[in-house]
């Protein structure tokens, strides 16, 4: 079958790929978010009691090997997530371009090196997600094009997750009380839900920009990456 648009690629197959991996990811940060939800109770007796030692505390927030085990499951899949993603964004943004998008600021290569480059990382990614949103949906007068409040909510969560997690490690190094451990598990247990949100978010994000554009080439959701040396 002849490809409408010459150089575009159907991102099913990553598009797929992503979303399992979100679903694992998702899954590991439920089971945390459990998890710390017991560790809570536990805490909230040991702040009630008034008797407990500050290593009681710790051993409690800490855990033994399930958690452990469960802690460095979560990281292996989030970098796993994380490439699968800028691997995504990389060739959306290559999708826009051969879809007729002309005038774009952010390259494919910069859509995605953004991420990385400390303050403008605050802003970047966002302003790139937005172009990409719109290159998507229309290639003439594309820059009118209105973005969907979803990618608005997308960022502000992934903000919002990157604050907490600072919170969370700065909190964790200085403890210095059962009151600590105790705050600091209800905080990780608020994280978890919002990294559960951020992630589905980012999957439906992902999922509508994949239709827009796959529409737009006029192929079908089921077909697979065709091979980069396919003319």
């Amino acid at each position: 079958m002849q490809r409408e648009h010459e150089g575009f690629f159907n991102l099913a197959g990553l598009t797929r790929a992503v979303g399992m991996i979100v679903a694992v990811q998702v899954t590991l940060i439920a089971m945390a978010s459990i998890t710390n939800g017991f560790k809570c109770i536990a805490l909230r007796d040991l702040v009630r009691e008034g008797g407990g030692s500050l290593e009681a505390a710790a051993a409690i927030y800490w855990g033994g090997q399930f958690e452990l085990i469960l802690d460095l499951s979560q990281v292996a899949v989030f970098l796993v997530s994380a490439v699968l993603v800028l691997k995504w964004i990389h060739r959306a943004n290559l999708g826009a371009r051969s879809l007729g998008a002309l005038g774009m600021r952010y390259t494919p290569g910069w859509s995605v090196g953004w991420y990385f480059v400390p303050i403008a990382s605050l802003w970047k990614p966002y302003q790139a997600m937005c172009e990409l949103w719109k290159t998507s949906a229309t290639s003439v007068g594309w820059i009118y094009q209105s973005v969907s409040p979803l990618v608005a909510w997308w960022w502000g969560l992934y903000l919002t997750m990157g604050l907490l997690n600072y919170g969370v490690m700065r909190l964790m190094l200085n403890a210095t009380s059962i009151e600590d451990f105790a705050f600091l598990c209800k905080l990780e247990t608020g994280a978890g839900i919002l990294d559960i949100s951020l992630n589905l978010i980012t999957v439906i994000l992902i999922a509508r920009i994949f239709r827009m554009q796959n529409a737009r080439a006029g192929l079908t959701m089921d077909r697979e990456d065709p091979p980069a040396s396919a003319s």
